[in-house]
């Protein structure tokens, strides 16, 4: 048995006005994380999940890129195409 409309409302506003993790300064404890993820990553993505206007989970890929014209080599990560 579902529970009924106005329930379901209810306990979806209760969800919203849960204490939420912060860190010191007031910012979301997962915004901390996602610096930290982005700052130390050269190549890649960092994904962030949302589950009913809450982020659940967040993802890191990286990517290493190489060098086509040194075969073996890996990109600096400060070089820029065309510069020497």
């Amino acid at each position: 048995m579902r529970p009924s409309t106005e329930a379901q409302f209810a306990m979806s506003q209760d969800h919203r006005n849960a204490v939420k993790p912060r860190i010191g300064d007031g910012l979301p404890a997962w915004l901390d994380i996602v610096q930290k993820k982005v700052g130390s990553l050269r190549f890649g993505v960092v994904q962030i999940i949302v589950h009913d206007s809450e982020v659940v989970q967040i993802e890191r890929t990286e990517r290493i890129r190489f060098d086509n014209s040194r075969p073996g080599k890996t990109r600096k990560p400060d070089s820029v195409e065309g510069e020497s």
